[in-house]
């Protein structure tokens, strides 16, 4: 039985789309599509980010935590500045 190459191309992605999925739901992180997000949505994510950051920035130059932590740290900071101007 010979399979066409566009046949094989729509199973390979069914069978990437069904892996991000169960990825997505074992990493405990609400992903929405950008069609079901509204403001009320976004001030939440917003200040959920802000949190995040804040408690990533508190950790600082931790080697058990970030492979570069002096880098890490800075862009961190760098990052979190920005996001705090949102």
């Amino acid at each position: 039985m010979k399979i066409s190459k566009n046949i094989l191309r729509k199973i390979i992605r069914e069978e990437i789309k069904n892996l991000n999925e169960e990825i997505i739901a074992e990493s405990n992180i609400k992903v929405l599509s950008a069609d079901k997000i509204d403001s009320k949505v976004w001030n939440s994510m917003k200040y959920d980010l802000k949190d995040q950051f804040d408690e990533l920035v508190k950790i600082g130059q931790d080697y058990g935590v970030f492979q570069s932590a002096q880098g890490t740290n800075k862009l961190l900071k760098q990052i979190k500045r920005l996001v705090d101007k949102l």
